[in-house]
């Protein structure tokens, strides 16, 4: 009996001592210090007798391996958790900041990360870790911030809306009943004398600018005549001659392209008469040379110098050119005296200083050159030698030159797409002159 009682009593004691064992395990866990790494390989030792009383677990031996790099977000001074964090990590925490972020439940042994994001300035969050043993995965945070929101609204500023224009019932975005005798004359100012054509198969004779026709055509004034209100226009070269019905239209042309954006459009060149025509283009012939390739032939007439072929590349030697050769290249690009428009009154050159101040086909692509290609006939004008209309006109393209003609005629001649020379044989295989005397 009594040795029963002992054994018994053995078991009692074994129990309250591997209890005592147990708590002052427990109590060691609780005096961990934070570990400072980024990576952690933890191994827990496993008490192997309840009577060792060397069982007490210490820190330094539960790690056994640490990475001390730079990519660590902590400090080695960081505070040890209190109690009541650490009571708070060994259950399923929840992170919850000013960003929205992603959660996952605790998985043993796993590290946790305690996250403070900072939204402040930046879309990417900083994240400050304090890591312990045996708490929550973390999963990288989903963030929203008023900076995302921000930039959205910068992009959206920064595209120009394109500008609203407001049109009358006559399909303008001007008033132009001031203008409208000009624009589409009629009546006793109204003539077909405005379809008016010159060009090398038709010429007007020297005495031309003492005809009738010439001086009904041309009551001219000067450009820098015009006034709107208090604004004065055309003032590059104000004492060029226009006609003076076509300078109404072309002003409201002008007012018009306003309102599109399209401003400080002016005159190049306007009205000449013979003995002016006449010099420009002999001064041309003057300045025009021919060279001539030596590999291929090929002869350059041009006022410009040449040193290699531009077909191949090779050496061109300058030679003596004729009139007749230099006058037939000159006449591709200005008009003999009799056969220039810029002697009825009728057609300008126009270009928009100070952006563009030169006679050259690129203004064409210009914002302005678009506009008024495209809008000229609305107002009476055409342009009067088209892109693709060369071998017609005899004339390279000029996006520049532009021929008053009246709405009628110019709408008509947009919607056939035709230049000036293929609608007056349109109109005389219509027997339209034959009704219009």
């Amino acid at each position: 009996m009594l040795k029963k009682f002992m054994i018994i009593l053995t078991v009692f004691t074994c129990i309250f001592i591997a209890a005592i064992l147990c708590a002052c395990g427990f109590s060691n866990v609780n005096t961990i210090t934070p570990v400072t790494t980024s990576r952690i390989t933890t191994v827990i030792k496993t008490v192997s007798s309840a009577s060792d009383s060397s069982a007490t677990t210490s820190a330094d031996e539960i790690i056994t391996e640490t990475d001390n790099s730079a990519d660590s977000l902590v400090t080695d001074n960081t505070e040890p958790f209190t109690e009541t964090e650490q009571t708070a990590l060994l259950t399923t925490p929840e992170i919850t900041s000013e960003s929205t972020a992603a959660t996952e439940k605790a998985t043993t042994p796993v590290v946790t990360t305690k996250v403070t994001v900072n939204t402040t300035k930046s879309t990417t969050p900083v994240i400050t870790t304090l890591t312990t043993v045996n708490t929550t995965k973390v999963t990288t945070p989903v963030v929203t911030t008023e900076t995302t929101a921000k930039t959205t609204k910068k992009t959206a500023a920064t595209t120009k809306a394109p500008k609203t224009v407001t049109t009358n019932e006559a399909g303008y975005a001007i008033d132009i009943s001031e203008y409208e005798k000009y624009i589409n004359p009629t009546g006793d100012d109204w003539s077909d004398d405005y379809l008016v054509i010159m060009n090398a198969s038709r010429p007007m004779p020297a005495d031309y600018e003492n005809s009738e026709e010439y001086e009904k055509l041309n009551k001219r004034v000067k450009v820098g005549s015009v006034k709107v209100g208090s604004v004065k226009y055309f003032q590059r070269y104000p004492n060029l001659m226009f006609n003076e019905v076509a300078l109404k239209a072309f002003t409201a042309l002008a007012l018009e392209a306003h309102e599109y954006g399209i401003d400080n459009l002016d005159f190049q060149s306007a009205y000449r008469d013979y003995s002016t025509q006449k010099t420009i283009f002999n001064n041309n012939i003057a300045k025009t040379r021919k060279y001539v390739c030596q590999s291929c032939g090929y002869v350059h007439i041009t006022k410009s110098s040449y040193t290699k072929c531009s077909k191949c590349g090779g050496k061109v030697i300058k030679v003596d050119i004729t009139r007749d050769e230099a006058a037939a290249q000159v006449a591709t690009y200005s008009c003999a005296p009799g056969t220039s428009e810029h002697q009825t009154g009728l057609s300008a050159d126009i270009n928009q200083p100070p952006k563009n101040t030169s006679l050259v086909q690129a203004f064409g692509k210009t914002d302005a050159g678009i506009w008024l290609e495209q809008n000229c006939y609305r107002f009476g004008f055409i342009l009067r030698f088209p892109k693709d209309k060369e071998n017609i006109t005899g004339i390279v393209y000029e996006p520049w030159h532009f021929r008053f003609v009246g709405r009628d005629h110019a709408t008509k001649m947009h919607e056939l797409n035709m230049c000036l020379e293929e609608y007056i044989d349109y109109l005389e295989s219509t027997g339209y002159f034959d009704h219009n005397d």
